[in-house]
């Protein structure tokens, strides 16, 4: 009861004010530190309050270095690349793609155009160790059989001069070509076989393989299509493995 009256006495005792402990946060890069100097455990929440912030370190990314290919690793590669095998002709030829072998069209040539391209092409390639010549279509036009006997004849010489080995691809029969044109070329065609039989020439033979088979050419009747540029290759290709065959 004293203590009571006392206390109406005096009136209400009045606590001191206890100001909470505030801890402030600073974030410099990924650690976290109090302001008394000890860091916070890992793994700690930051605090609740807007004010907080967070400073994160960006790294640049090194810059990406181009290799530069050195002058002579590009020369060792086109020496590796030089053909073995020179594939020359008209545009029948233009598409023809034969292992390790490299193909040179030139459209419209006759036979002594064809010979002298492949002489020049012999001198700037002198790894390689066999030629294809595929001639004589655009000779026809000209009706001189006779002569075009001794173009291929002349071609035939001058080329096995050069030491390379020498494949004569025969002629192609085109849709295009009426039944006058494909009897004349039928008879260079067996002309050219028997010849390359007697001196030891390879021989291509296309006649009987192209022979009515429109869908082996374009719709203009006289070049090769897709289709027909791989089955000439195919024919070119079986032909230059059984003569390294049978020389092994």
């Amino acid at each position: 009861m004293a203590f009571l009256s006392r206390e109406r006495a005096l009136g209400p005792v009045r606590l001191p004010l206890l100001r909470p402990r505030i801890c402030h946060w600073i974030t410099a890069g990924s650690h976290q530190m109090r302001n008394q100097g000890q860091p916070a455990r890992p793994g700690s929440p930051l605090p609740s309050w807007s004010g907080a912030t967070t400073t994160r370190r960006h790294h640049p990314q090194a810059p990406r270095r181009h290799r530069r290919t050195s002058r002579r690793s590009e020369a060792a590669t086109q020496v590796q690349r030089t053909p073995a095998l020179l594939v020359v002709g008209t545009s029948m030829v233009r598409h023809v793609a034969v292992h390790d072998g490299r193909t040179f069209c030139h459209p419209g040539a006759r036979v002594v155009e064809v010979t002298s391209s492949a002489l020049q092409l012999s001198a700037q390639h002198p790894s390689a160790s066999t030629l294809v010549l595929e001639a004589g279509i655009n000779d026809l036009k000209f009706q001189q059989s006779e002569v075009l006997k001794q173009d291929f004849i002349s071609l035939v010489d001058r080329l096995l001069d050069t030491g390379k080995r020498l494949i004569i691809s025969g002629p192609l029969p085109p849709p295009r070509y009426g039944d006058v044109v494909t009897s004349r070329l039928r008879q260079l065609h067996l002309w050219l076989k028997g010849y390359c039989l007697g001196n030891s020439i390879p021989f291509v033979d296309n006649f009987a393989a192209f022979l009515n088979r429109p869908h082996l050419f374009n719709r203009d009747g006289l070049h090769l299509n897709h289709a027909g540029s791989r089955l000439l290759s195919l024919n070119i290709d079986l032909t230059v493995r059984s003569c390294t065959t049978s020389t092994s």
